[in-house]
């Protein structure tokens, strides 16, 4: 059986944004493409970064934590502990008034691979950084993204002619 890696399951067609972006842009470029996060890259083209909703969000919270009106929440606490009715929703619309960009709300500390890592050390690369995206790059530039949906589509197709359910199940058991 061939070992397969991140050129194999990669993500080809990738948005990349700049870093002086700003944070409003994003948050429509993200909406409108139906993802959750970005590399950002500087005016040469290499990686510097990326940027993702959460960060967006957390932005948002630290802001409004700043105004004595809004209380201060824990985002996933609050999502997962309640109902939310439209007027919830609605504030999750964040105002970008004073022209935030990207730089100050993304990640620059990149986790990336290459295009020949395993599957298997791609897993656990995002299991130890908590995150779910990887970003392949070559001479750090950019060439692919795998993210946590790419490795589910693996395990779809590879789980069904591997093994059975019941020896799936030993396996997480012995974690």
């Amino acid at each position: 059986m061939q070992k397969l890696t991140a050129k194999d399951i990669m993500t080809t067609e990738i948005v990349t944004i700049p870093e002086d972006m700003l944070v409003s842009r994003l948050a429509t470029l993200l909406t409108k493409k139906m993802i959750s996060g970005v590399p950002v890259v500087d005016k040469e083209g290499n990686l510097i970064g990326v940027v993702s909703l959460s960060d967006i969000v957390q932005s948002s919270v630290q802001i409004n934590a700043k105004d004595s009106k809004s209380p201060k929440t824990d985002f996933y606490s609050y999502a997962w502990g309640n109902e939310w009715n439209e007027d919830e929703w609605d504030g999750f619309h964040y105002e970008n008034e004073d022209g935030m960009q990207v730089q100050d709300i993304m990640t620059p500390v990149v986790i990336s691979v290459t295009e020949e890592t395993s599957i298997v050390q791609m897993a656990e690369t995002m299991l130890a950084g908590r995150v779910h995206r990887l970003i392949v790059t070559k001479n750090k530039k950019v060439v692919g993204i795998v993210t946590t949906m790419d490795m589910l589509k693996i395990i779809t197709k590879i789980y069904p002619k591997q093994q059975s359910e019941d020896e799936w199940q030993v396996r997480i058991n012995e974690k």
